[in-house]
């Protein structure tokens, strides 16, 4: 029985003979999809930031400028002076090791790609420890940058530390009365829990508990802020602009229809008070559109 010997690719020249193909060409494919989409619009938006911030003008100057000469770092309205760039480094710090040890050993390690590094340095057991760690070698290293800068105990005026300690002693007790208050129901949950999910589940409650503390935050900064300042200026209006005994009247008068539309208005529309309140404010403004307290003013001629 003979081998068949193998044909030869079309176009070679039949005085030689080969046993190869020729060769495939190997096209990259597009990749399309939401997340390459949201690369390229990323690309965009970093590209433009990188090449129009130095022709963005901010009070007299560039709304990003590194001034060398002078060692101070403008971002928009910040100025950083190289003693502080320690905040910087400790943001660095935070991060390498957060993507060290959450993402590239515990990833690898969940895959069973472990190797002698992720051995030596990864421990499975300690989980979500690894941040409580990470951020703590963050504040040793900004503790040993800052040490230097700290005055001896030989330059402290005595009778200072003393009006300092006697004042401060009673609002660290309160203020350690508060932490056990905040943080005692993490202790408690430990034990109500089953065992087998207490960790995971205190875990996710103190990162919910944090972005809701974050939230109230933003709600008390507009509360003290941005709703006082409205209401103060409605009340104004209320009574006539320019007259102080309408504005004392306005906000009398405000307060009392918030205080009636909560006390009358069904528990699920409590919500709604402002709501109500502003529409009596847009037809009283419709009937008297000068106020109830009409100033006469004189006109420019």
């Amino acid at each position: 029985m003979t081998a068949e010997t193998p044909s030869r690719p079309e176009g070679q020249d039949s005085g030689k003979s080969s046993f190869y193909a020729k060769t495939a060409k190997i096209y990259a494919r597009e990749v399309k999809g939401r997340f390459a989409t949201l690369r390229i619009y990323a690309v965009f938006a970093l590209l433009g930031l990188y090449y129009g911030l130095p022709w963005l003008p901010w009070d007299g100057r560039q709304a990003v400028l590194f001034d060398l000469p002078a060692r101070k770092f403008y971002i928009f309205g910040w100025v950083f002076w190289p003693q502080d760039f320690f905040y910087l480094a400790a943001l660095l710090i935070v991060a390498a090791l957060s993507l060290f040890f959450l993402l590239y050993c515990m990833k690898r390690y969940n895959m069973g790609q472990s190797n002698a590094l992720i051995d030596a340095v990864y421990d499975p057991s300690l989980g979500v420890g690894y941040v409580f760690a990470i951020n703590l070698v963050s504040t040793a290293v900004k503790l040993l940058v800052l040490l230097p800068s700290w005055p001896s105990l030989k330059a402290m005026d005595k009778d200072l530390l003393r009006a300092m300690a006697a004042f401060g002693a009673p609002l660290m007790i309160a203020g350690l009365a508060g932490m056990v208050n905040e943080t005692a129901d993490r202790v408690i949950l430990k034990y109500l829990l089953p065992a087998d999910v207490a960790d995971a589940e205190i875990g996710i409650y103190g990162a919910c508990y944090k972005l809701a503390v974050l939230i109230t935050l933003f709600i008390q900064a507009f509360r003290m802020g941005a709703e006082p300042l409205l209401k103060a200026v409605i009340a104004a209006i209320i009574g006539g602009l320019g007259s102080l005994p309408g504005a004392v009247v306005g906000g009398l008068s405000l307060g009392v229809a918030e205080v009636f539309f909560r006390s009358w208005l069904p528990s699920d529309l409590q919500g709604l008070t402002d709501s109500f309140v502003f529409v009596v404010i847009a037809v009283l403004f419709v009937v008297r559109p000068q106020g109830l307290f009409n100033v006469q003013t004189a006109e420019r001629v």
